[in-house]
């Protein structure tokens, strides 16, 4: 599995927290959020990492180059334009192997969701044509609504995602 970090928004909610730091690298109970979530993934056995990055992006650079992960951490700079969920994972796609599921994840979530079990279940539904059959048919299409919700899933995004030889989950 691999794994895109959501990290380009301003965080213009943690004010005035994010004045001089970007969201990531906001701390909870002593820990950026960044590498809460780096460390995370990397302990569910996913060793490729892209992070997109806009408001202070070498900030999060620096930081994560002053780590020492034990996984490939690559980054999709959004500087000239922050390009919102759907374009930042647009613009990331080609950093990605194309030969594993990819798990979307926001910087600013904290939880204890666990990825390997999450995986291994997308895993048992990709092989099960008929477990696949029912949920492709529920989810024909995505839209966004006027509040950049979205509300389905487009047939023609996950054409593409297939097609590419990947899995977004």
């Amino acid at each position: 599995m691999e794994a895109m970090i959501l990290a380009a928004g301003r965080g213009s909610r943690l004010m005035p927290l994010t004045k001089d730091k970007p969201k990531a690298l906001v701390e909870v109970a002593g820990c950026t959020l960044l590498h809460r979530n780096i460390t995370k993934l990397i302990n569910s056995n996913v060793r490729r990492i892209v992070i997109n990055t806009h408001y202070l992006g070498e900030l999060i650079h620096r930081f994560v180059e002053k780590q020492n992960y034990d996984a490939k951490i690559l980054f999709s700079d959004e500087k000239e334009s922050l390009l919102d969920t759907g374009g930042g994972v647009w613009a990331a796609r080609k950093l990605f192997s194309g030969t594993q599921p990819i798990l979307l994840h926001n910087v600013d979530v904290v939880s204890d969701i666990d990825f390997a079990d999450m995986e291994q279940f997308t895993m048992q539904v990709l092989s099960d044509p008929a477990l696949k059959a029912q949920l492709q048919g529920e989810y024909d299409h995505i839209f966004v609504d006027e509040c950049q919700d979205v509300s389905q899933i487009q047939d023609a995004i996950l054409q593409a995602i297939h097609h590419e030889g990947n899995c977004l989950f």
